[in-house]
């Protein structure tokens, strides 16, 4: 004599209410800890960015022609747009860095620096615009933020971002 099952698909994987009950605590659990590891990683990337740029990009604005007042609502934009392409840079670098796998210093840097200067200049010419910048002062303070990220892009990213996200105990290194 041969019995048959009934049960369904579902009942078959969950051998009794307590194991369904865990199993849907594991996927909010896992989806809740992937939202706070990318709340994290977020933070992160772009309060790294915002330390190490808001200073440095003050001086290039000022040594540009800017006056005080467009260099304060250039910096105060720079921190807001920062909060959305802070963490676009810093996903952007990781992800070329494990897709491109550059060898040796040449390669990271171009990486790096290609990064850096291919999300911020189309952001930053329109933070200075908006920002009341005339023609000329665009020009000069995109020239000087473009040497600025050529000189800094893989110091910031190998030596700052790293030991920051490292401070954090965040995995994605650079």
């Amino acid at each position: 004599m041969v019995t048959h099952n009934n049960t369904s698909g579902l009942e078959s994987v969950f051998n009794t209410e307590q194991d369904r009950k865990d199993i849907e605590r594991q996927v909010k659990t896992s989806l809740s800890e992937r939202v706070k590891k990318g709340i994290e990683n977020y933070l992160i990337d772009t309060s790294a960015r915002m330390v190490v740029y808001t200073p440095l990009m003050s001086v290039v604005e000022a040594s540009s022609g800017l006056n005080t007042d467009q260099i304060v609502r250039q910096r105060v934009t720079s921190i807001v747009i920062d909060f959305f392409v802070g963490r676009i840079y810093g996903k952007t670098l990781s992800f070329m860095r494990k897709r491109v796998d550059p060898k040796g210093w040449l390669g990271s840097y171009l990486i790096d620096t290609l990064s850096m200067i291919g999300i911020y200049s189309p952001v930053y010419i329109g933070m200075l615009a908006a920002n009341g910048a005339n023609s000329q002062q665009i020009k000069m303070a995109l020239a000087k933020a473009t040497v600025i990220g050529m000189l800094t892009a893989r110091p910031f990213g190998k030596h700052i971002l790293n030991r920051w996200r490292k401070y954090w105990k965040n995995d994605e290194n650079i």
